[in-house]
Formats: structure tokens, C-alpha cells, sequence
């Protein structure tokens, strides 16, 4: 066996610190740098001009592979080489070399093109691997490696650094150990991200949906002065850095601003509202326009509806009149839709957003438009005898917090799950129990689209009635032959052994997808199949594909944060998302009447919890007209439009008294 001095070098790539180390130890040592680099700029000067005679410089991936081709070597090395070599050809061409590669994470976590900038943006811990090169992207037997105990605190240039002098370090050992197989020294890396390329959209800085930690971690990610994490309302501002500020006399100041709100511009720094504190973002450069990008960022886009505002999806669910209103100042819009339900025995009407994540839209924030807003809707309303309204909010909706003074009750409902379609982000947030299961579902099961709404209504109603679920919680075939009518609405099964075991609706618009229906048969449950998981990760993987980056599961069938069905659906969170609720009264004096005799003065909208007793006891008519107005889907986060009330100065916030059907096909 040939040692080190004897055997015949050849390194590919784009890096110094392993090349340096080379240069030392291998006497036999032949160089192909890529050109116009950092490295193949600044080793010309290096070299001796024997050293020289085995230098050689490639610009594309074919100059590469002919230089490859027409060299000889006992051993290649791959360092910052920019493209993927057709391994199992290159040795057939040289079939007693070997074709190592030293990689910047600690494999098998991380392999791909960012490495680096993955491991701060998934807090992982990060190193160098030496490893057997395979016709994969960094895979293959590892030989060494080299941890650089890297924390939060370590900012992404000197992790870059720490990191090429760890792949110099675990080049050393490699070739102490004369390339050697030693799997047995691997260093776990949990949780385990696979793969990490930087993507464009993950610069993309989302205050709507990223907690602060994922607005942190992609800032630090991507803190470079040429390429920087940006706004996704304007990708001229970027960030290079962010910190979290707790401050009282901060805290005091700007106790009466909203969450996302811009609350100072200095230098290059903004400091943001966040629930966690006072976020300061600091720019590349000192930008003039900063000064303003609280009224910039999102503020004045065009609005776009979720499918729950849509005259298609209302139809589907009643044939009940709708109340479709916007409002228009200069480039400031609101919008909103409801389904308008008459009240029994009294000549008036209330209204209720569609039964999902609908309510009030709007790309401004302005007080006084809003007031005008909803002054010139509750004229509108007025008009068609209608006296109160119940809102349920997108949580994707930026403003929803805005409404609130002008509301006659507003309030968070509950928690509901958010799920990334990036499978990278949501391993890194499932357990390794859960993984296992999903694992296990994914060899089993055969996941496909479907259109057997027989099936579907044979399942559903099977699990509501071993759930012994009352009549409220059943649909008419009508409901279901309407819904998948709609082009955003997708069904899936699952087939374990040719048998159907679970099923589930989904339905997706422009701004994310959502869970809206499902059911799993007994023997999904009792044979453990997690079929219920199964098609959930086919629908992040179909709404990535439409371009989506978030799904919505909902919360449980109560606001419990034990609720059984919402820790089923939390498994899966990347995120938890509030879920809002409010209500306006158009007519004081009719709606305090309605109220005043209702046997439930403390609820909402108490006349509807009488008709909601008169239907339990099977006033069909009644039934067939009340269950599109009160009757919430599945997909959680819906709400009855009738809710206790607690007087607060001149307000009138409401404490939900609610249920909500749930998926209890999980249960």
C-alpha cells in the first residue's frame, strides 16, 4: 500500500484551507482549481513553479471532467468542487483510485450547497466531514470528523471559517488514517436535517407567519453583505443582523402598538413589536426609505381572498343570500363576505363570515380608514335589516388585530396548527416518535387523489356515529357533491391492502391550504396505521407543489390546549397561530330585544342558541335551515356564531362559550 508520499493527489475545488494543508503534506500533488475564485486568485502567488507545472484551472463542469479524465492520481479530492461528479463513470476510467470529499456540516445532517448557512438556520450543530464520494450529493462512508461547537452566538462569516478549518482538521485525520472507513466515530446531529440549498424564497422575511426566532435565525443565516435576508414586501431592504430586546421603559412607551408595527428607524437599524419583545433589524446599508416600511412592507398590496370569501365556496355551503362589500380609499381596500341568515319569527337578519378562515380583509392598518370602512359597511348592512354580525379571521389576515376598537367584541378563540410545505422545516420540528410513525405509514399505505364520495360519505358518518356524535355534526350529500365541484378542493385516500382506510378534504387557495374534512376507519385505528398522518404529509407535499408555502390543520374540537385533537394535530406544528373572532352590532335596540328574550342572555348571539335546542329535537325545517349557519368544518378553528359576553368600558368583548366539530376520526 502506497503512503502519503507516495501516492499521487489530485484536488478539485474552490477552497484553501484543505489545498493548503495538501500542499504540505502531499509531495505528489496535482491542483484544479476553479477559475476566477478567491483561491485561484490568491494561490498564483503561492506556488513554486514546480508546483505550477501541476496546476490547472476549469470554468465549466466539461473542462472539469477532461482534466479528470486525462490525469493520473490515486487519490481525488473534492473541496468547494461546484459541481456533482459522475462517480461510478470516473472509476471505470481509474478503478484502483480513491474519491474522497471534505464537506462543511457533520454528515449525514445537512448534505447539499449551504450547509453552513442550514445550520444556523436550524440551529444545528456544525463541523467537517471526510467521506468516501458516491454518485449521491454528499453521501457515502465517512472517514472523519471534525465538530466546531458552534452556539446561536456564532455569527455566519466565522462559522464559515471555523468550518474550512474544520474540513482542514478532518482532512488530517483522513489521511493519518490513510482514508480508512471509521463509521463509528460519526457525530449525531438531532434533529436531523438532510439536505440543505439555499432556495430564494428562504431569504424571504414573512412577519405575518415566522415566529421571531425564524425571523433571527434566517437574518443570521443569510448575513452576508452581498447576499442578505430581505422583506418579502421589498426585496431592496435586507438585514444582516437581528437581536431581541426586552426593555421596560420600551415596554411602557409602546405598550398601545400592535404586533409587526415599526416603532423606530435610526442609523440602519428598525425596531420592531413582537409578542417576545422589541426585535432590532439592522440593514446593509443606511437605507432613507426604512423610515417607512411599516407603511411600505404590505401595507397597500392588492388584497387576495382565501377561498372562504369566495361566491363558489359560499354556495357550496347555503343557498343563502350573501353580503359582499368593499370598500376603497386611494390604494387602501377592505373587503368582506358573509352568508346572511334570516332570524326566526322576527323580520331581521344577522350575518356570518363562511365557515373556515374568511372575515374581514384589509392591506391597510389606518384607523380612520377602517372606521370609514366599517362605518360605510354598517350602512350596507343596515339597509337589508341585518342587526349584528359574527366575524371569524384569517390568521393570515396582517391587520386583524387592527379591528379590534372598532369591534363590539374581538378575541382570540384559540391556538390553531400551522404546517410548512418545506420538508426540511418541518423534520427538524417532528419528533423522532412521530417520524417513525410517518415512516412506517409511507411503506404501508398508498396514498392517491379520489372522487369516491360514497366512500367518503360511508366513512365519515361511520366515525361521527362510533363517536356517537350527534346530528349536528352530519352533512348532506349535497354538501359533499358541492364542495368537491370546486377546483381548489382536492380529496386523497388511503388504500392499505386495497382497503380504504382513511380519507380526507382539503381545499387550497393563493394563500396557503387547509385540512377541511376527514375520517379514518376502525382499522386504521386499531391496526395503528397513522393513515390520518400519512395524508397529511401528502397534502404539504401537493400544496408545495402549487407553489404554497404553509398549510393550516386548525385547532381541536374545544380552545383546550389539552384538547385530544389538537395535540393530535400539534404534532406536526412548524407554527401555533392565534385564531380570531369578533362581532358587530348594526342595531342596538332589536339585537338587546332578541337578546333580552332568549334563554341564554349571556351568549352572543343568544336567539340562535334557541333554534339550535328546537333542532335537537328534530324540527327538520328548522334543521335544514340552521345547519350552513351554525354547523363549523372540520379543519378547526370554526366556531358557533353565538358566544357569552362580558361588558368591558364601552366594548363589548365576548368570552366564547363554543364548540367546534373537529376531526374525530383521530380520536
Amino acid at each position: 500500500m502506497l503512503s502519503a508520499h507516495n501516492k499521487h493527489f489530485l484536488f478539485v475545488g474552490n477552497r484553501l484551507e484543505v489545498l493548503h494543508e495538501m500542499l504540505q503534506s502531499c509531495p505528489n500533488l496535482t491542483i484544479c482549481l476553479q477559475a476566477n475564485t478567491y483561491a485561484a486568485n490568491s494561490l498564483q502567488n503561492e506556488l513554486s513553479y514546480a508546483q505550477k507545472l501541476h496546476y490547472f484551472e476549469f470554468s465549466n463542469k466539461q473542462e472539469l471532467l477532461e482534466l479528470i479524465t486525462s490525469l493520473q492520481f490515486d487519490v481525488l479530492l473534492s473541496n468547494g468542487c461546484p459541481y456533482i461528479l459522475p462517480i461510478s463513470a470516473l472509476k471505470k476510467l481509474h478503478p484502483n483510485a480513491l474519491f474522497i470529499n471534505c464537506h462543511p456540516s457533520l454528515l449525514p445532517n445537512l448534505k447539499g450547497a449551504h450547509p453552513i448557512n442550514g445550520a444556523i438556520l436550524y440551529n444545528q450543530p456544525s463541523g467537517a466531514t471526510c467521506h468516501i464520494m458516491t454518485d449521491k450529493i454528499d453521501s457515502g462512508e465517512i472517514i472523519s470528523q471534525v465538530p466546531v461547537y458552534n452556539d446561536s452566538s456564532t455569527p455566519l462569516a466565522l462559522l464559515y471559517q471555523m468550518c474550512f478549518l474544520a474540513e482542514r482538521e478532518a482532512f488530517k485525520l483522513a489521511l493519518k488514517r490513510d482514508f480508512k472507513i471509521a463509521d463509528s466515530l460519526r457525530i449525531e446531529s438531532k434533529p436531523y436535517i438532510a439536505y440543505f440549498t439555499r432556495k430564494a424564497q428562504d431569504l424571504a422575511l414573512d412577519f405575518a407567519t415566522q415566529s421571531t426566532q425564524e425571523l433571527i435565525s434566517t437574518i443570521k443565516a443569510f448575513a452576508r453583505i452581498d447576499k442578505g435576508a430581505y422583506l418579502a414586501g421589498d426585496k431592496t431592504i435586507s438585514f444582516i443582523d437581528a437581536k431581541l430586546i426586552h426593555n421596560k421603559f420600551l415596554d411602557r412607551i409602546f405598550k398601545d402598538r400592535s404586533i409587526n408595527d415599526i416603532l423606530l428607524h435610526y442609523d440602519n437599524h428598525i425596531l420592531c413589536k413582537r409578542k417576545e419583545g422589541f426585535l432590532e433589524l439592522t440593514s446593509k446599508e443606511n437605507i432613507k426609505h426604512l423610515a417607512d416600511f411599516s407603511k411600505q412592507n404590505i401595507r397597500f398590496e392588492p388584497i387576495t381572498k382565501p377561498i372562504f370569501s369566495t361566491q363558489d365556496y359560499s354556495k357550496a355551503l347555503s343557498n343563502r343570500a350573501t353580503f359582499d362589500f368593499t370598500f376603497t380609499q386611494d390604494k387602501k381596500c377592505f373587503t368582506n363576505t358573509a352568508i346572511i341568515e334570516p332570524i326566526a319569527n322576527s323580520g331581521y337578519y344577522d350575518m356570518s363570515s363562511p365557515y373556515g378562515y374568511a372575515g374581514y380583509m384589509s392591506n391597510s392598518n389606518h384607523q380612520a380608514f377602517l372606521h370609514l370602512a366599517l362605518k360605510a359597511q354598517a350602512k350596507k348592512a343596515r339597509d337589508l335589516g341585518i342587526i349584528a354580525e359574527f366575524i371569524r379571521f384569517h390568521p393570515f389576515a396582517p391587520f386583524t388585530r387592527y379591528f379590534a376598537p372598532l369591534l363590539d367584541f374581538f378575541k382570540k378563540e384559540r391556538d390553531i396548527v400551522i404546517v410548512s410545505t418545506d420538508s426540511n422545516q418541518r423534520l427538524r420540528h417532528y419528533s423522532p416518535r412521530l417520524k417513525t410513525k410517518l415512516s412506517k405509514a409511507s411503506s404501508s399505505l398508498l396514498i392517491a387523489p379520489s372522487k369516491n364520495l360514497n366512500a367518503f360519505m360511508t366513512l365519515y358518518t361511520s366515525t361521527m356515529e362510533r363517536n356517537k356524535a350527534s346530528a349536528f355534526y352530519f352533512f348532506k350529500p349535497s354538501y359533499f357533491e358541492a364542495l368537491l365541484q370546486l377546483p381548489q378542493t382536492l380529496m386523497l385516500e388511503a388504500r392499505y391492502k386495497g382497503q380504504i382506510v382513511a380519507m380526507g378534504i382539503f381545499l387550497f387557495d393563493s394563500l396557503c391550504g387547509y385540512y377541511h374534512l376527514g375520517a379514518n376507519a376502525r382499522q386504521s385505528l386499531q391496526g395503528n396505521l397513522n393513515a390520518m398522518g400519512a395524508l397529511f404529509e401528502a397534502f404539504f407535499e401537493i400544496a408545495k407543489a402549487k407553489g404554497l408555502s404553509y398549510c393550516i390543520l386548525g385547532g381541536g374540537r374545544s380552545a383546550s390546549p389539552e384538547d385530544s385533537l389538537f395535540l393530535f394535530k400539534k404534532q406536526f406544528a412548524t407554527a401555533l397561530k392565534p385564531f380570531y373572532i369578533g362581532g358587530y352590532i348594526y342595531n342596538h335596540p332589536i339585537y338587546n330585544q332578541l337578546k333580552a328574550s332568549a334563554q341564554h342572555s349571556s351568549l352572543f348571539l343568544s336567539y340562535r342558541a334557541n333554534e339550535v335546542a328546537l333542532k335537537q329535537t328534530s324540527n327538520h325545517a328548522l334543521e335544514s335551515s340552521l345547519k350552513p349557519a351554525l354547523k363549523p368544518t372540520g379543519g378547526g378553528g370554526r366556531t358557533y356564531p353565538y358566544y357569552s359576553s362580558t361588558r368591558y368600558n364601552k366594548q363589548s368583548l365576548i368570552f366564547p362559550l363554543s364548540q367546534e366539530r373537529g376531526q374525530m376520526c383521530v380520536s
